[in-house]
């Protein structure tokens, strides 16, 4: 019994505690995870329905309700961004990565995972300064008088837990390197020095677009795209724009009131996204979302469709669509707010720029209409609103109070 208990032990994998407690942990923060997310987006709705009743019923509000969905909405994105790491389902471009020799795989992979790695770590030191900060610690919401903490927490462990799962990812692919040998070790040397040369290489052309008195907005453009082309996943690319314009690092100096304010990037992400501002934009989703609940089933009854036959990739469709199509809406109406025609000129601007989101919710919902249901034909056109959506719903989040304001 010795020898097979040896011989047992010896057989396990190389780093095989180090895996089970990293994984243990990411498992554990991912529960922890679904129930905040699950917790704070069942609130949103229980606020925003009691809001509309109350409303209908006496022509009044409810105090704070607004300010209520909105911090809670900054938990649900986070939250979910961190379930989506878990799960592989983030977006990850590989037109770069994924083509061309070994070698060149290997340094662009090299390039995006050390970006990554430096972001993170970034993002999590920051995170926790600026929740620390008497800005977060010593104020108060104007409406509830809630702590401020408690909203702006969110990134901070959002980004933790992010970090934690990517360093259970990193732990998982060094046991494949071990286990492959040296023909795995090989390829991992030439993405340290593939990836630290094209870095060098970025790093020049942003710094002579600087020094050639190139407006910074070009040389941010060109590493954001060589960055998500080599397989950074798209939902960190705007955090790590941000970071790096306000910031800088190694020289690179593209807006200099960053140097004085390192923590300027990420009040303004969570500003954006629901800390002081983006009511409108989530007040408009949750009522897409109920007149969804209650028409789509009426769809399905009246015409026999299987609109239930894949719930899961129903709902993803419909959710992402109802962003994308919310977020344009918010946009154009906070741009025409002032205008005397904006009657007129709303329609005429938002159908044109929703075309896409029309077109990939039609074609995803006939992939799951089919006999057959497509379920890869689906995925690809959620894919694609995801895209849509985190590029509108920055623009609706970033522009909306100047807009509003100006």
């Amino acid at each position: 019994m010795p020898s097979v208990s040896g011989a047992t032990k010896s057989e396990r994998p190389p780093l095989h505690g180090v895996a089970r407690v990293t994984g243990a942990v990411s498992s554990a923060i991912a529960g922890l995870a679904t129930v905040l997310a699950f917790a704070a987006g069942m609130s949103i709705v229980a606020v925003v329905v009691a809001n509309i009743i109350r409303r209908e019923l006496t022509g009044q509000s409810i105090y704070g309700a607004e300010e209520f969905a909105r911090f809670a909405f900054l938990w649900v994105i986070w939250m979910g961004v961190s379930l989506a790491v878990r799960r592989g389902a983030v977006t990850v471009i590989t037109l770069v990565s994924g083509r061309g020799p070994w070698w060149w795989r290997a340094s662009a992979n090299g390039l995006a995972s050390g970006v990554l790695g430096l972001l993170l770590v970034y993002a999590c030191w920051r995170s926790f300064e600026y929740v620390l900060s008497p800005a977060s610690v010593d104020a108060v919401s104007s409406a509830l008088r809630a702590p401020m903490w408690i909203p702006i927490a969110s990134m901070t462990v959002g980004y933790l837990f992010i970090t934690i799962h990517y360093a259970h990812a990193v732990v998982v692919a060094t046991q494949r390197v071990i286990a492959d040998g040296a023909a795995a070790w090989r390829a991992v040397a030439v993405g340290v020095v593939g990836g630290l040369a094209l870095a060098t290489l970025l790093w020049a052309i942003a710094f002579a677009c600087l020094q050639a008195g190139v407006t910074p907005l070009i040389p941010l453009g060109i590493l954001f795209v060589a960055l998500t082309l080599a397989g950074m996943p798209v939902v960190f690319m705007l955090s790590f724009v941000g970071i790096l314009g306000a910031a800088g690092i190694l020289g690179l100096v593209f807006f200099p009131f960053g140097a004085e304010d390192p923590l300027f990037p990420f009040r303004t992400t969570q500003a954006a996204m629901g800390l002081s501002s983006g009511g409108e934009l989530l007040v408009i989703f949750e009522f897409l979302v109920v007149a969804e609940v209650m028409l789509v089933p009426l769809v399905a009854l009246l015409f026999g469709a299987a609109l239930f036959a894949r719930p899961l990739l129903l709902a993803g469709l419909l959710l992402t669509g109802t962003v994308g199509f919310a977020a344009v809406g918010t946009l154009f109406a906070a741009m025409l707010v002032r205008s005397r025609t904006r009657d007129l000129m709303l329609p005429i601007l938002l159908y044109p720029i929703t075309v896409p989101v029309i077109i990939a919710g039609v074609r995803g919902t006939a992939a799951l209409l089919q006999p057959k249901p497509d379920e890869a034909i689906a995925l690809m056109w959620i894919a694609l609103l995801l895209c849509f959506d985190v590029v509108f719903v920055t623009l609706a989040l970033w522009t909306f109070e100047p807009l509003m304001t100006e």
